[in-house]
């Protein structure tokens, strides 16, 4: 081969290289929302609250994959009229090689990753005839995409089981669940309050809900140069085994979406203080009983006891003390013997402490010191 051959070769692979290069980064860095101008404009300082039909379909798939399953592993709420008629309708099709799919994915050590996957990045697609399509809105929710995975089987298991009629004929039962939740649930005031007490701003909440969903809650911010969103993904209005008193509902029907929002708020402060966090939950097993499995870093442990105390803090300046006091209760309950973070109790308590003694002009981002340092001498 010449010597000029051999430059071409040469020189061919360089570009067929950095060719790749620019690929991976694009998309790497390629934007996960693409917002209109006219979504802009109608969605700016906006609290949405959605039902979405391929989202309900993914959460229906999850539990008919559920159904018969020890403990409820997906956290499925299988309660209600609503969730006897799922049965009713999608049962006959549990034998759809989706349902084995889902189970056998879901059955991992990554099933909590996966389970996002999945049923979050259904929010992307909507319904173009019998065909699931990229709504063009979100690229993804949370990577990689899961449910892209299956849209075969997925369209497939929506049409042999009627889901769009099913859905469609439950819509009067989706929009009282979504009025329901507007009139309990003041996210808005939530927003408020946030703004309030730390630098972060955007333009719009988004609360996207099923009747089906009992746990598993997530949060994901997307921004762009125009438009900076939030979007939670939790249970619905009715997802308490018993009727409680009205605001003490309301608190606890709060606390679900209030403990995803302020993640968003949480975490970019956590993240200055990323050393100091490191070292002080260096021994989390101390802190949190689950570290084996999730919450699995200092930092994550750490979010998860902040965003819950910093729910605490919201909570004392929005209801009367017997109120406060009883929401706080189930709080702490909560974290520490549902959820394994064993020492909330004395760091929710220590929070609050900071914050009513807290200096004028002080916000929330002020006590992150006097907090890292009272858990660096507690143990």
């Amino acid at each position: 081969m010449s010597a000029g051959k051999l430059s071409k070769s040469k020189w061919l692979y360089f570009f067929i290289g950095v060719l790749a290069i620019l690929i991976i980064l694009f998309v790497s860095f390629a934007p996960r929302a693409h917002y209109t101008r006219a979504y802009i404009e109608e969605n700016r300082g906006k609290v949405i609250v959605e039902i979405p039909e391929v989202f309900e379909l993914a959460n229906i798939i999850i539990a008919i994959a559920n159904h018969e399953l020890t403990n409820n592993p997906y956290s499925v709420f299988q309660q209600g009229e609503y969730y006897e008629r799922v049965l009713q309708h999608f049962l006959p099709f549990k034998n759809h090689p989706l349902i084995s799919e889902i189970r056998r994915e879901f059955s991992g050590e990554d099933q909590g990753s996966k389970y996002y996957r999945f049923r979050d990045n259904s929010v992307c697609y909507v319904f173009k005839g019998d065909s699931i399509v990229n709504a063009g809105l979100y690229s993804v929710v949370f990577s990689p995409d899961l449910f892209k995975e299956y849209i075969d089987l997925v369209e497939d298991f929506a049409r042999v089981s009627g889901f769009r009629e099913f859905y469609d004929a439950n819509q009067s039962y989706y929009q009282e669940q979504i009025q329901k939740y507007k009139e309990r649930v003041p996210v808005k005031k939530m927003w408020d309050w946030l703004e309030n007490n730390f630098p972060q701003r955007y333009d719009c909440y988004k609360v996207i809900f099923s009747p089906l969903i009992q746990g598993m809650h997530h949060t994901e911010r997307f921004e762009t140069k125009k438009f900076k969103e939030i979007v939670m993904f939790i249970c619905g209005p009715d997802a308490f085994h018993v009727r409680l008193p009205e605001k003490i509902e309301e608190g606890l029907l709060s606390r679900a979406v209030f403990t995803e929002i302020d993640h968003n708020y949480v975490n970019p402060i956590t993240k200055k203080y990323s050393d100091k966090v490191e070292k002080a939950f260096s021994d989390i097993q101390k802190w949190n009983k689950q570290s084996r499995y999730w919450y699995t870093t200092p930092v994550i442990t750490f979010n998860e006891y902040m965003t819950w105390a910093v729910f605490t803090l919201y909570a004392y300046d929005t209801y009367e003390k017997e109120d406060f006091e009883i929401i706080n209760q189930f709080t702490v309950n909560q974290m520490v013997n549902s959820r394994g973070f064993v020492l909330f109790e004395q760091f929710n308590n220590q929070l609050l402490e900071l914050y009513i003694n807290r200096e004028e002009g002080e916000t929330i981002p002020d006590l992150y010191p006097e907090i890292l340092e009272w858990v660096e001498n507690y143990l």
